[in-house]
């Protein structure tokens, strides 16, 4: 096992996740400066909607490429890697040309229900179309690079995307109409994107272009073992993803949505801290079960699962502890409603990065059915959830209904992985972490509120 070049690849990853970090956030403080409440609103409420359809576009395949690639690459079965890059890339993309035509039919009906209080909805809604068809391409590329242990290229490619999105977004917002500029920028972005992945990716593995395509019974026996479980799990992604901001879209308006979107995105901040796990040892773990080296792999989920707390819990506190300023100097006063989004989302991360983890290693131990039945459950409950939840709450009710789901989420993908790999979890360090954290956040809040008390106090002295 080369663990030094893993070492590495885990370095690199976890730098240019962070790298990337304040390119996500300059963008949305970009749109957020240049955009109405509105359009900013309408623009991540379309990409959320073309999210939820992304799952029908990809079926499965995006999900399942990087084991099938693993398995493929041990068998030295180059043909095997071809014809599945061909059904990643042709298969997504005349999908979504199908879609896309339907979309087109039913656009104004589409409009009126989701989107009326948005002026420039057509204008935008049309262009999305575009940017969602070829996007599909770009994504396949990138998963590629995945399955090939390339984590590290796949991400600078992340990082490049998002930098031209940033560039190209500001200087179009000179020379176009706002509202069309950030959806102009995606669809240019991934063009050039598209390009360039597909140069290097074949460039980098040229033994793959001598090779001949062949679409035997064997290989498309894998792609539906994978792909079809894979495909609930993809879809059950998207909705948990989507659905609150499609549903504050249609219950509420753009307004939620923009204030939701916005305390969220900071919150994901803490994503990039686990990121090098799910990219680099996704392939790892894959090799260690079928190498049978199960107490191996025993005790890498152990040590992650006891340490990953470290990580978190540090940007946690200091999101929650900060919500208000950071949105307030990030995006605006116009912007402040997100920091309670912001407060809430800084707890529910630490659940989801432990559910990615666990999601992460279903798939990995070939239980790929395990991994999408839970996944479908949480979609289920989350959307039911955000029903009853929304039209009372808000956006804040949309917080709630994440968090009870992901808790439910978190304790089935437990059960289930302890069903093939006996895991020992010493909870009484994890509490000890917890309560810690726990002790300290109140403390500083309590300190907090009374300095605020002693300032206007003194305040009302000074005036007397």
């Amino acid at each position: 096992m080369k663990y030094k070049k893993l070492t590495k690849d885990f370095v690199w990853v976890f730098v240019l996740s962070f790298a990337i970090l304040p390119l996500n956030l300059l963008i949305r403080i970009l749109y957020a400066r240049k955009l109405s409440v509105e359009d900013y609103g309408l623009f991540y409420g379309l990409m959320a909607f073309f999210g939820i359809f992304s799952i029908f576009r990809e079926l499965g395949l995006r999900g399942a490429a990087p084991y099938l690639i693993v398995r493929y690459r041990a068998l030295k079965e180059n043909y095997k890697i071809k014809s599945l890059y061909y059904f990643s890339n042709l298969i997504p993309f005349f999908t979504s040309l199908i879609m896309a035509s339907i979309f087109i039919v039913i656009k104004k009906h589409i409009i009126r229900t989701s989107f009326e209080s948005a002026p420039n909805a057509i204008i935008i809604f049309n262009f999305f179309i575009v940017f969602w068809i070829i996007q599909s391409v770009y994504l396949a590329n990138t998963t590629f690079f995945i399955g090939y242990e390339e984590a590290k290229i796949a991400k600078f490619f992340e990082f490049i995307n998002l930098l031209l999105i940033l560039i190209t977004s500001y200087f179009l917002f000179f020379y176009i109409p706002p509202f069309k500029a950030p959806v102009l920028t995606y669809i240019s972005v991934t063009m050039v994107m598209i390009i360039i992945t597909t140069i290097v990716f074949f460039k980098r593995h040229k033994d793959l272009l001598k090779a001949k395509a062949t679409f035997t019974k064997g290989l498309l026996k894998d792609i539906k073992k994978y792909a079809l479980s894979m495909i609930f799990a993809t879809a059950s992604y998207f909705l948990m993803s989507q659905i609150d901001a499609s549903l504050l879209q249609i219950i509420k308006g753009s307004k939620s949505v923009a204030y939701y979107t916005t305390g969220v995105s900071v919150a994901t901040i803490m994503i990039a801290l686990t990121e090098p796990v799910n990219f680099v040892i996704l392939p790892l773990f894959t090799k260690l079960w079928h190498m049978k080296k199960k107490e191996n792999l025993k005790k890498l989920i152990e040590l992650f699962i006891h340490n990953l707390l470290i990580l978190i819990i540090p940007v946690t506190i200091s999101l929650t502890m900060l919500s208000s300023p950071i949105i307030k100097i990030i995006f605006g006063p116009k912007f402040l409603p997100a920091s309670i989004i912001l407060q809430i989302f800084s707890f529910i991360m630490i659940i989801k990065i432990y559910n990615s983890f666990y999601f992460m290693c279903l798939p990995s131990i070939e239980q790929p059915m395990k991994y999408s039945k839970i996944m479908t459950l949480g979609a289920f409950a989350n959307f039911f959830l955000d029903l009853i939840l929304i039209p009372k709450f808000g956006m804040i009710g949309a917080s709630i209904a994440t968090a009870m789901t992901y808790i439910l989420m978190f304790i089935m993908a437990y059960r289930e992985l302890k069903k093939y790999i006996f895991i020992k979890i010493l909870w009484t360090k994890i509490l000890r972490i917890i309560f810690s954290a726990l002790a300290f956040l109140l403390t500083s809040q309590y300190l907090i509120a009374k300095i605020e008390l002693f300032q206007q106090f003194s305040e009302i002295v000074n005036l007397m």
